[in-house]
């Protein structure tokens, strides 16, 4: 090892830039250079650790914020890891393939690809050497940068593409085969999962990829398969399903106490008592005054109506004149299981003294607070003495039948037909809780109130998807519904999709894709972020294959290889310009 002291050598998958080119994910023996930290005398002190470095240079991300452009900082999808890939000399990548031996990393074998970062100091740019020995072929893969050109250039120049790739074959007129891959950036663009989200401004990305195989810029109306990529960040500020999003992790926040205290004995009553619901909690007086006031009201509810035909009107109509929306609303401040107990009991107090005509509701048969208050007022139930336990499971109840009603309200609303099933499912979920005479109530079962929140969360992010769409792209209502229909389907169908909050805690963006038409595609007006030609050759003991990559970002990190006037080039408006690369790919079958 100490003649690759200056390396690092890892087996890890293919890194962003180079799948970006390949299309395909494999493990691979990664090489690359050594950090180097230079100290103010000038001292070399060597390499190190992933963490110190991040500790010195800061997030490159960040850094980058006040070196270029924001466009391209939150453009950039490079994982923390690829900011670190140090190029080394082409020489150096080469003397490494051929002595490599396969036993220098863990899991990697004689017949692991192997793929050297290269700095592009040599006359043909060289960012990448690759090189595998298997199934009896020796294949190698060269990548290089090359200068950037005009936006128009590759709808002008596909011809010269090809001669370009012949000249590699060194075949008279050798058989080829094409294949086109059109990616238009309709918002944001795309992230992985190692992506930084906390600080951007998109609540995710609309991209529409489309892929040929005829010879020709633009896509052709048979024979072309498209399809759109959704991503959304769920739980962002800047959506419109914020403010629901918020009562959601409100009712998370709850059920966890409640499951958190599931198994201690009734000694820990007041254990209960001092956990904390609300962070913006409101005094317990004025949560009293509230509900006096409340009920000093006639609240007559009707059935909402559903003639917003948009997502966005769709939630501002989401009004909170019922009495249990009021109630959800004023509970949910208290600061402590206390407090949500006593103000609770003064809730029921005050009920048995207001006249009946005083409250007329609609839904008091979905939430047990509807149930018992009707009961107080018909006689059947006595005003009750709940326990801390009892008054956080009537807030839960209330709250996950307040969000079913929302969820529901926004998907009849925009006109689509899945309501029922929705329905459907959630009453499939679990029996509603119960009270008896004596107003106590049966226990909440915890599993089937986190299936219910599972569900709500789902039907969240259904959607998410739906504003995303809606908001940023001018497709048609039929795309909307093929939007919604796809994401139930994964999303509401499929229980492993999303089984838990805890899911998005380590990834907080989820994915859909959606195929659509070339009526669709036809619709979208700009230039594509990215335009790639592979042309391949198989000849009878190897074969050849060229990508041309062009591209309105870069593919590489600037700690590989550095673009002259990389910030103007991206932001000239007037004269747009696509980075260019080229990928090389010889497969040769050994013993011939």
């Amino acid at each position: 090892m100490e003649q690759y002291k200056d390396i690092i050598v890892t087996y890890t998958k293919l890194p962003t830039y180079i799948l970006e080119l390949l299309q395909k994910q494999e493990e691979i023996v990664l090489v690359h250079g050594k950090k180097k930290v230079i100290e103010l005398n000038g001292t070399n002190t060597g390499d190190v650790s992933s963490k110190s470095v991040l500790e010195l240079t800061g997030c490159p991300l960040e850094v980058d914020l006040n070196v270029l452009p924001t466009c391209y900082t939150l453009s950039s999808n490079f994982t923390s890891e690829e900011f670190q890939h140090i190029p080394i000399r082409l020489h150096s990548a080469r003397k490494f393939i051929n002595g490599y031996k396969g036993n220098l990393v863990e899991g990697a074998t004689k017949t692991s690809a192997v793929y050297c970062i290269c700095d592009g100091s040599d006359s043909k740019r060289i960012v990448v050497l690759g090189s595998q020995q298997s199934n009896g072929y020796a294949n190698r893969v060269l990548v290089s940068v090359e200068d950037c050109v005009d936006i128009n250039y590759p709808e002008n120049n596909i011809d010269h593409m090809i001669n370009e790739h012949i000249k590699d074959v060194d075949v008279n007129k050798p058989r080829i085969e094409t294949k086109v891959t059109c990616v238009h950036e309709l918002y944001g663009y795309k992230l992985n999962n190692q992506s930084k989200i906390d600080n951007l401004e998109n609540t995710g990305s609309v991209l529409v990829e489309e892929t040929w195989n005829s010879r020709e810029y633009s896509i052709p109306e048979y024979g072309a398969a498209i399809k759109m990529m959704l991503q959304v960040i769920v739980g962002h500020e800047n959506s419109l399903m914020y403010p629901v999003f918020q009562e959601l992790v409100f009712l998370y926040h709850c059920l966890n106490i409640l499951i958190n205290n599931s198994n201690k004995t009734s000694s820990k009553q007041d254990h209960l008592d001092e956990c904390i619901i609300s962070s913006n909690p409101i005094d317990s007086t004025d949560i009293n005054k509230n509900i006096s006031e409340t009920l000093q009201i006639v609240n007559i509810v009707k059935k909402p109506s559903v003639a917003p035909n948009n997502i966005r009107d769709a939630i501002e109509s989401l009004e909170n004149k019922n009495f249990i929306d009021k109630l959800w609303n004023i509970f949910k401040y208290c600061e402590k299981v206390e407090d949500l107990r006593i103000c609770l009991g003064h809730l029921f107090e005050s009920i048995s003294e207001v006249p009946k005509s005083a409250l007329i509701f609609d839904d008091e048969e979905n939430t047990v607070i509807g149930k018992m208050i009707n009961g107080i007022y018909t006689g059947r139930l006595m005003v009750p003495c709940l326990s801390s336990k009892q008054s956080l499971e009537l807030l839960i109840d209330l709250g996950l039948q307040k969000l079913k009603k929302n969820y529901l309200f926004i998907i009849k609303s925009c006109g689509f037909n899945i309501g029922e099933q929705l329905l459907n499912i959630w009453n499939s979920l679990a029996s509603p809780l119960t009270e008896t005479r004596r107003g106590t109530l049966a226990e909440l079962k915890l599993s089937d109130s986190s299936s219910q929140l599972r569900f709500l969360l789902c039907s969240h992010i259904l959607l998410e998807f739906l504003q995303l769409v809606e908001q940023n792209c001018c497709f048609s209502k039929d795309v909307s519904l093929a939007v919604m229909n796809q994401a139930y389907n994964v999303y509401i169908m499929d229980s492993t999709a999303i089984n838990s909050f805890l899911m998005l805690e380590k990834n907080q963006f989820c994915d859909l894709t959606v195929p659509l038409t070339y009526a669709d595609a036809i619709l979208i007006d700009t230039r594509p972020a990215k335009w790639q030609l592979k042309v391949v050759s198989n000849l009878k003991s190897s074969s050849v294959a060229t990508v041309f990559h062009y591209s309105r970002k870069p593919i590489f990190p600037e700690s590989i290889y550095k673009y002259n006037d990389l910030d103007e080039t991206i932001n000239d408006a007037i004269n747009e310009k696509y980075f260019v690369t080229r990928l090389s790919y010889y497969s040769d079958k050994i013993g011939l």
